[in-house]
């Protein structure tokens, strides 16, 4: 299969009716080909991906964690950050083939879910609210080269909890893996010593990174570093 995109065109008529649209994203079925008719409205590009299904059991927790590894499995090798950021790309998929799953866990009750969830950007905090492109970067951020037997561990803890999603992903760091897995593996090695990650140590030690990151460059930190940065403060709190 290849994957393809809305032309910028189509996009972006989409895009400025989506309040006059707004039933149709009510539907139960894809509507895309219908609308445009005879009109051209995406194109193919050559990339090639092995087709892949998406599951809504209800446990919106479980399946993040389940979506985020069939996503990633499948165009995690295929995709540069930079072709990940392709906002036509990610809002031809939501309209089309993953239409049933982008409404089944995001059905539409307001402009905005059309708005965050169907159609996406370009920059960090749209990429992590898209149906499907939040997936993508949730692998990527959180696969773990370093342990093969089970790379996606931080992949599940970091899904296991919405707001730690959000805090990570749509923080101007965000986009270094490096510092999301430092982050993520200090988190883990707190929880598994006993410790309990609530919502305010949670934000608290986010702005503890950000204030970190102010006076001090995360980026010279290697994942140990901030491993151990985070373990650390989560302890002291």
């Amino acid at each position: 299969m290849k994957l393809g995109c809305f032309t910028e065109e189509a996009y972006n008529h989409l895009f400025d009716r989506m309040e006059s649209n707004k039933e149709l994203y009510k539907k139960t079925n894809s509507w895309i080909g219908e609308y445009f008719r005879d009109v051209q409205y995406a194109v193919e590009s050559n990339i090639e991906y092995p087709d892949f299904k998406l599951v809504h059991t209800g446990n919106k927790t479980e399946d993040d964690y389940k979506n985020t590894v069939r996503l990633y499995n499948a165009l995690g090798n295929i995709l540069t950050p930079h072709q990940a950021c392709n906002k036509y790309m990610w809002s031809y998929l939501t309209h089309g083939k993953y239409w049933d799953y982008t409404t089944k866990r995001w059905p539409v009750a307001s402009g905005a879910a059309i708005k965050t969830r169907y159609f996406c950007g370009d920059s960090r905090i749209p990429l992590s609210l898209n149906s499907l492109s939040r997936l993508w970067w949730y692998g990527y951020l959180t696969y773990d080269e370093n342990n093969p037997t089970d790379p996606y561990h931080l992949t599940k803890l970091m899904t296991s909890n919405t707001d730690l999603c959000q805090n990570l992903v749509q923080h101007k760091y965000s986009m270094n893996k490096n510092i999301t897995l430092g982050i993520l593996e200090g988190i883990k090695r707190f929880v598994d010593d006993g410790g309990v990650l609530t919502g305010k140590n949670e934000r608290d030690l986010i702005k503890y990174i950000n204030r970190y990151g102010a006076v001090s460059s995360l980026d010279m930190l290697d994942r140990e570093e901030i491993a151990e940065l985070t373990c650390k403060y989560l302890n002291q709190i």
